[in-house]
């Protein structure tokens, strides 16, 4: 392993990126429970940022044997931006954990692109993962842009995914400012 996760928090976006809605009922993304295991045994504080409410997202990932993973659970109950929900997330877990993020060491997980954006603008390393509507040219084009640390079609390679966020020189890339 490339290094340890401890002083790293993982915030991932529910729908399309834990979850998926199939013939009217929300799954479980392949590879998900492998990969929160694996963060969890490394010792990352994992959390969901979600438009959902904090309840709801708590309440499946209790329904599918995850939530005694997460740290934190986010909400549209309390925040409607969801840039504020992941500002909330980092100090709530903060609180619960009684330390303190670098955001250097934040990973945030989506599957769209102005989520992956956001996380980039809060300093935060942003993972784009073509699991929901956004396809996986876009997130990688914002890799190679400096908009996100990392992009992945899906998170079934528990290990690639594992590296880059255990990976202790991974830095962001260059801050670039957005054009108008």
């Amino acid at each position: 392993m490339a290094g340890s996760a401890s002083d790293t928090l993982v915030l991932f976006d529910l729908v399309d990126t834990l979850v998926k809605l199939v013939d009217n009922r929300y799954v479980i993304i392949p590879g998900i429970p492998e990969l929160l295991q694996a963060l969890n045994n490394e010792g990352a504080t994992l959390g969901v940022v979600t438009s959902d409410t904090s309840n709801s997202a708590s309440n499946f990932m209790e329904g599918a044997g995850l939530r005694t993973l997460f740290t934190v659970f986010v909400g549209s109950d309390n925040s409607d931006e969801h840039k504020n929900r992941m500002s909330i997330a980092v100090r709530e877990a903060e609180r619960k954990k009684q330390l303190k993020f670098n955001p250097q060491r934040i990973f945030c997980i989506d599957d769209r692109e102005p989520r992956c954006i956001m996380s980039h603008e809060l300093g935060f390393k942003a993972i784009g993962v073509s699991t929901g509507s956004t396809p996986y040219q876009y997130l990688k084009r914002l890799k190679d842009v400096g908009l996100a640390h990392d992009a992945f079609r899906d998170l079934t390679d528990t290990k690639a995914v594992l590296a880059v966020i255990t990976a202790k020189n991974a830095t962001s890339a260059k801050r670039p400012k957005l054009k108008a």
